[in-house]
């Protein structure tokens, strides 16, 4: 059995911009983040203010009752900033969005949103 891999899902906001943009291991525009059971995700947020909320929700694109690509989670799960999500052995297709807040010095509170990278675990014929 091979070590588990590790990458990075790097999310990039601005003051300024209505949505967040994302990039998988350095790459941005990556259609299918490809990963294997075992591999980890690292959750990073590139950009002024302080995240202080953040929601990744799941859902499996070929439904399969109660199966989440995450390890210990569901659908809809709460994390900080540099949390570490380990892919769980569930196999599939799942789109997946991050909703987050962010706290700005000046005190305001700002919402994004992170729409449609696509989640493959495993090897999809």
């Amino acid at each position: 059995m091979s070590s588990p891999t590790p990458y990075t899902f790097e999310i990039i906001y601005g003051v300024n911009a209505p949505d967040a943009t994302w990039l998988f291991d350095d790459q941005l525009g990556v259609e299918t983040c490809k990963v294997n059971p075992g591999d980890q995700i690292l959750f990073t947020f590139s950009g002024p203010g302080i995240v202080t909320q953040v929601a990744v929700l799941t859902g499996q694109l070929q439904f399969e009752p109660a199966l989440w690509p995450f390890k210990g989670a569901g659908g809809d799960i709460s994390i900080m900033p540099k949390a570490v999500m380990t892919v769980g052995p569930s196999l599939g297709l799942w789109g997946m969005c991050v909703a987050f807040a962010v706290l700005f010095p000046d005190g305001a509170t700002k919402f994004y949103f992170v729409p449609d990278p696509e989640l493959q675990v495993g090897s999809i014929p």
